[in-house]
């Protein structure tokens, strides 16, 4: 293909690209995970896949324009397409002036890149990943973490979790206020139980304040609260148990 061929061919992909006469498509990452937080809020994690089995699929960009499809890589930023395949290296003019196979390219891809909807570079780190799913998905000012990131939530669509009234240690009452115990009675009077008030909230860690409840046991076996009193402990409804943090 020689010089005038392929000027005459970009001058009609960058008309065509200007009054959006073009197609665009994607191939979305396969790493990015909607989630839900303890609390009911949609955040995204950026995983790594790469393993034995698997890896990771950043994405690409498709565009088809006059005839030609252009795809861009989005972990490398590399360009690939027929047209560009068939270009020489280099174009020597009779004027002396000379044009490489790169400075081409880049015609085309910064026509490319005036339009809103085509992304042809590079997308491979945790915010320009999650920055091109959102734009990709229409998704605004999206909460997402690095999944190792040790601020990164709980994600309860992809767990077993148990909340502190699925315990089954128990409901008791204490002032007019109703506790679920995350601990096992003993049935001795005085001892003191770890407890979550109902309408307590968990952390992002799936985590829960507790209380320390004295209790006493009626003759039907029956649990009184005497006393109440803030506790160091959490609760941990990943694990199901109560620690320190």
């Amino acid at each position: 293909m020689d010089y005038k061929e392929v000027k005459e061919t970009i001058d009609r992909i960058v008309k065509s690209i200007k009054k959006g006469n073009y197609s665009v498509s994607y191939d979305e990452p396969n790493n990015i995970i909607c989630c839900t937080a303890p609390n009911g809020r949609t955040f995204y994690k950026v995983e790594s896949l790469d393993d034995a089995r698997s890896s990771t699929d950043f994405g690409s960009c498709t565009v088809d324009v006059e005839g030609m499809s252009f795809r861009c890589d989005w972990e490398y930023g590399e360009y690939d397409s027929n047209f560009f395949d068939e270009m020489d290296d280099q174009y020597e003019l009779s004027d002396g002036s000379c044009y490489s196979k790169e400075e081409l390219i880049d015609i085309v891809v910064d026509a490319f890149n005036t339009r809103r909807d085509i992304f042809f570079g590079e997308y491979s780190d945790t915010d320009s990943q999650m920055d091109i799913y959102a734009e990709i998905n229409h998704i605004k000012n999206p909460e997402y973490y690095w999944w190792e990131d040790e601020e990164c939530p709980v994600d309860i669509d992809n767990g077993w979790y148990t909340e502190p009234k699925e315990c089954d240690y128990g409901t008791v009452f204490y002032n007019h206020r109703k506790y679920y115990l995350v601990q096992e009675p003993n049935n001795k009077d005085g001892e003191q139980l770890l407890a979550v008030h109902c309408k307590e909230k968990p952390d992002d860690r799936y985590h829960y304040k507790t209380v320390l409840l004295k209790v006493l046991y009626g003759k039907n076996g029956r649990i009184k609260v005497s006393s109440c009193e803030e506790s160091d402990e959490i609760y941990d409804a990943d694990s199901g148990f109560t620690r320190l943090p």
